[in-house]
C-alpha cells in the first residue's frame, strides 16, 4: 500500500518525534537522526515532508542545514485541515479565526514536549480535542467564559468524523 506524502506524514510517529526534538533547539540532520533513533535517510524524507507542510523551517549555518520547528506553520496546517471540512468550518465561523489559531499554537507549544508514542494526527486532533473536553469538564464555568473552546472542540470532532452524518451530541463528552 502506497501513501501520499501528506498521509504518510500524518500517520507517522517518527515525524512527531522529529518535531518534538526540534522543540529543544535547532538541529542538523545527523543530530535529529540520533535523537529519534532513526537513519539519516529516513529522517531526511520526513524533514522534506515537514518542510513542505510548513511545520519546520531550514536555515544554513556554516556547512550544515539546520532545522527548527515552525509553530505558526503547525497552527496553519492544523487549522486548514479542520476548516476544510464544511461542517467543522461552520463551527469555526462562530469563533474568531485568530482566537482559534492562538489557542492551537499555544496548545502545541505547551504540549508537544510531553508527547509520547503518538502520530501527528493523534496529537494535533484527537489529543487536542480530548484535552479541550477534559479542561471544560474540570472547569464548568469555563464553557460560559470561553465558548470558543467548545466551538473548537466541536469543529475538531466534526473534522475527525469527516462529516459522516453522526450527531454532534454523540461525539461530545459533555452535553
Amino acid at each position: 500500500m502506497t501513501y501520499e506524502p501528506e498521509e504518510r506524514l500524518y500517520n507517522s510517529k517518527l515525524a512527531l518525534k522529529i518535531l518534538k526534538t526540534l522543540t529543544k533547539e535547532d538541529k542538523y540532520v545527523k543530530e535529529i537522526a540520533e535523537d529519534v533513533d532513526s537513519t539519516v535517510d529516513s529522517v531526511n524524507g520526513y524533514l522534506k515532508m515537514l518542510r513542505d507542510t510548513g511545520m519546520i523551517k531550514r536555515s544554513k549555518r556554516t556547512q550544515r542545514q539546520y532545522y527548527k520547528i515552525n509553530y505558526e506553520g503547525i497552527t496553519e496546517f492544523c487549522y486548514s485541515h479542520i476548516s476544510d471540512d464544511a461542517e467543522a468550518d461552520k463551527r469555526l465561523e462562530e469563533l474568531e479565526e485568530n482566537k482559534a489559531k492562538r489557542f492551537i499554537e499555544k496548545y502545541v507549544r505547551n504540549r508537544i514536549s510531553e508527547v509520547v508514542d503518538m502520530k501527528i494526527n493523534e496529537f494535533l486532533f484527537e489529543q487536542m480535542r480530548c484535552d479541550l473536553n477534559t479542561t471544560i469538564m474540570k472547569h464548568p464555568d469555563l464553557e460560559e467564559e470561553r465558548p470558543d473552546l467548545r466551538h473548537l472542540s466541536d469543529a475538531i470532532s466534526l473534522y475527525l468524523n469527516e462529516g459522516k452524518g453522526e450527531n454532534l451530541e454523540n461525539l461530545q463528552i459533555l452535553n
